[in-house]
């Protein structure tokens, strides 16, 4: 088991799926009691429908969070 990231309150996981409607590439472990919040791929095409302003600010943050994910990830292969 290799622990892939620590998030933390506000963060997310999963973005991808939504995207690209392919499996998830890791599991998640909650490491105490924790509330979270679920997004349906059916509930965020509905948003993209029905709210796309919404839906965009949403999307840029996806890109913005898988932009830093990819240069942390780039970071730690170059030390490798």
């Amino acid at each position: 088991e290799i622990i892939l990231a620590t998030l933390k309150e506000g963060e997310f996981l999963g973005e991808m799926s939504l995207i690209d409607n392919r499996p998830r590439t890791a599991t998640a472990r909650v490491a105490e009691e924790s509330s979270l919040l679920v997004m349906t791929k059916k509930a965020f095409n509905i948003l993209l429908e029905k709210h796309p302003e919404t839906a965009l600010k949403i999307l840029l943050v996806f890109l913005k969070i898988a932009n830093e994910r990819l240069r942390k990830a780039n970071e730690s292969i170059k030390q490798i």
